[in-house]
């Protein structure tokens, strides 16, 4: 009867066991039930559980024997039992553990715990409480080994299952994080708000206290810190590291500032501003040499980085720094859309300027339109046209300056442009070089620059050494001067020359075959004085300043039954009766004509 009932103990015990191992525990769990189980099924003595920690097993349980702590070393002969014995061991323990293991633990009994082809742990015992062990004792433990392995499998099974779903997780939400940031920062156009995304994005994922992102510049060679996040404090840190070399692809990307110091070194010149930026990991960003670097510190939650994290920042920074050219490229491009605008801007102005001056009846015209023009379409402040006057240069026409009727001389640099070449200086002082006259220099004012560009009304290479007949100069520009405004200014100086050219020939013909009003007009007037002297023929003379442009004509009729003569820019009146109409102005009694000339208009 007790045998009976021994054995239906140990089946009820392994129907327990069965629904014990059948659920879902860790590792730790199930082997410490074996160990429960194995005691109780088989009433063992003095038994030890082992388990597999490092290279070595380690006893983590123990029951009635005299020390708790034990370690056996791992051996080839140990891991046989897994791959070539595979139950339990009841005999010829010198097979697989040392002498003095069998000998100091009194080993009789093992019942190996294996996973799959691996062994993870063992339980020893010296033998049972009663009696020895037999076939009965050996069949159960079979059994029990089987049932508690198949469970380790199963629980091992599912722990890498649930890593790699973990693993699948991360990788998921990483893929998904570099889609949607990429997307972020490749939209972003502008520089600075693009660091500044890049660094939260940097920040945010890996949970750095400190985050920073270095960016390669090629101007300075040197990689300069471009975002700094301290999520502890607002405050901002700038750095510039110089490289030593450039390294190859198969170079260690993740350098640890711990264990990679020669490295480090090795790479940048001045690597101590790492610790300014609290740098415990640097993630060089590399390909075909160090484009720039993130910087990570301790986590905000001092949870250890893992290479997940520092693909994750690697894939982010090789996005952020294409986002960066691409945000290069795209201020280049919009800065060469400017440039052509303003350049298709300047040729169709000077297309509208040469158009008109084309249709202009005289160098008043000419002049005005030419200086009005570079003011307002070009950006010149200060600037001038002379012309040739018995020996020197009369200022004619000006703007930005009270030059009108101004006179000088050419000096030894003018020289430079008696061939038709316009000279330019882009220094403040420049006038000084051109100009002898102090007070003449005084009254330019403020000056940023000089062009001088000739106005030839001769062939330069028939003519060679003749000075030119007259000059374009420009003092002082809106911005810094530009070698393209050199070239408009060359290019307008060109265009007009042959048209005063053209006008100063037909003026001279006019003067010869033209008659002229003012002289006409001083005629009459001397005739008229002689008239009053010898007939006593009283006259009237007025006059009024007309205001017009230079395109306004003065219309003969406007002022019917009178006698009247336009001398820019004074219309004058000759009547016998005084006149009513309070535009004009009574020139008092004269007695010859040149007094006129001397008369102080108003």
């Amino acid at each position: 009867m007790s045998n009976i009932a021994s054995k239906l103990f140990r089946y009820e015990a392994l129907l327990n066991a069965i629904e014990v191992f059948t659920q879902k525990f860790s590792l730790d769990q199930i082997c410490n039930f074996a160990f429960e189980f194995t005691n109780e099924v088989l009433t063992l003595h003095a038994s030890m559980l082992f388990v597999k920690q490092g290279d070595d097993f380690v006893s983590v349980r123990q029951k009635l024997y005299p020390f708790e702590n034990y370690r056996i070393e791992n051996s080839e002969r140990l891991e046989r039992i897994a791959t070539f014995h595979g139950k339990s061991i009841r005999n010829r323990f010198e097979l697989f553990f040392a002498p003095k293991d069998i000998d100091y633990l009194t080993i009789r009994f093992v019942i190996p715990l294996i996973i799959h082809d691996t062994l993870y742990g063992f339980i020893i015992s010296d033998g049972k409480i009663l009696g020895e062990l037999d076939d009965d004792d050996y069949d159960v433990a079979n059994k029990l080994m089987s049932l508690v392995n198949h469970s380790l499998e199963n629980s091992k099974q599912f722990a890498d299952l649930q890593a790699k779903n973990q693993l699948l997780d991360q990788t998921n939400f990483n893929l998904f994080m570099i889609n949607q940031s990429t997307k972020a920062l490749l939209s972003e156009v502008t520089l600075d708000k693009l660091y500044a995304n890049a660094i939260d994005v940097f920040s945010e994922v890996s949970r750095s206290a400190v985050t920073s992102l270095g960016i390669y510049d090629e101007w300075s060679d040197t990689i300069k810190i471009r975002g700094y996040r301290d999520v502890f404090s607002h405050s901002k840190q700038y750095a510039e590291l110089q490289l030593h070399k450039q390294i190859d692809s198969g170079h260690k990307i993740v350098l640890s500032m711990e264990h990679d110091q020669d490295i480090i070194q090795s790479i940048f010149v001045n690597w101590q501003q790492f610790a300014v930026l609290r740098a415990k990991y640097i993630v060089l960003i590399v390909k075909d040499r160090v484009i720039g670097f993130v910087t990570l510190s301790e986590s905000v939650d001092h949870h250890d980085y893992d290479e997940s994290y520092f693909q994750l920042i690697e894939s982010l920074a090789s996005a952020t720094y294409i986002a960066v050219n691409n945000a290069l490229l795209f201020d280049e491009i919009s800065a060469q859309k400017k440039t052509l605008e303003q350049k298709y801007n300047t040729l169709n102005n000077l297309n509208k300027l040469v158009n008109t001056i084309n249709h202009c009846d005289n160098q008043e015209e000419i002049c005005y339109l030419t200086l009005r023009t570079l003011h307002l379409s070009f950006g010149i402040k200060k600037a001038f046209i002379c012309f040739k006057k018995n020996g020197f240069y009369l200022i004619e026409h000006a703007i930005g300056a009270e030059l009108h009727q101004e006179r000088f001389v050419l000096s030894d640099p003018w020289q430079k442009t008696f061939d038709g070449d316009t000279v330019f200086e882009y220094t403040t002082a420049s006038a000084h070089d051109f100009f002898n006259d102090a007070e003449l220099v005084e009254s330019f004012g403020n000056t940023n620059c000089i062009v001088i560009s000739p106005l030839l009304f001769h062939n330069p290479s028939a003519y060679p050494g003749q000075e030119p007949e007259g000059f374009l100069v420009i003092l002082e520009t809106k911005d810094i001067l530009k070698e393209e405004e050199v070239l408009l200014i060359d290019t307008i100086a060109k265009n007009i020359s042959p048209i005063l050219r053209q006008i100063k020939l037909t003026d001279a013909v006019k003067e010869r075959y033209v008659e002229d009003v003012s002289k006409k007009f001083l005629a009459i007037l001397a005739e008229k004085i002689r008239n009053r002297e010898q007939y006593q023929i009283e006259f009237y003379l007025y006059y009024r300043k007309i205001e017009r442009n230079p395109f306004q004509a003065i219309d003969p009729n406007t002022y019917p039954g009178l006698e009247t003569y336009f001398i820019n820019p004074y219309l004058f009146v000759l009547t016998y009766e005084p006149l009513a109409d309070p535009q004009f102005k009574e020139i008092p009694r004269i007695q010859t004509a040149l007094d006129l000339l001397q008369y102080p208009f108003i």
